[in-house]
């Protein structure tokens, strides 16, 4: 594998992590985009119809629900896609030192 770091039985591909945390971003954007779409304050009790306000409610309550996950979902893609990001950095930054600390040695 191009680009790989070795450490005692781990190997990492920085490229796939890359890759990975492009996914991810654009992941979250999608999920994000969909959440908008959701909007729990376009459906609510006097939407239902005379007799179901409950029901209504309800469906208001699930959709309120259905928003924040996919908020939560999308802000835990974002955090995920940038530590895989640092991690690529710190990465590259720990294999220039280690070949730096070679070279003089």
């Amino acid at each position: 594998m191009a680009d790989t770091e070795a450490s005692a039985d781990v190997l990492v591909d920085r490229q796939a992590l890359v890759t990975v945390a492009g996914a991810l971003k654009t992941s979250a954007a999608t999920i994000g985009a969909h959440a908008k779409q959701v909007q729990p304050g376009a459906f609510a009790a006097a939407q239902a119809g005379r007799g179901y306000a409950e029901q209504g409610s309800g469906i208001h309550g699930g959709l309120v629900r259905l928003e924040s996950w996919l908020l939560q979902w999308r802000e835990a893609s974002e955090a995920l896609a940038d530590a895989l990001g640092s991690s690529v950095v710190v990465l590259g930054e720990t294999d220039a030192e280690a070949a730096r600390k070679t070279a003089s040695a």
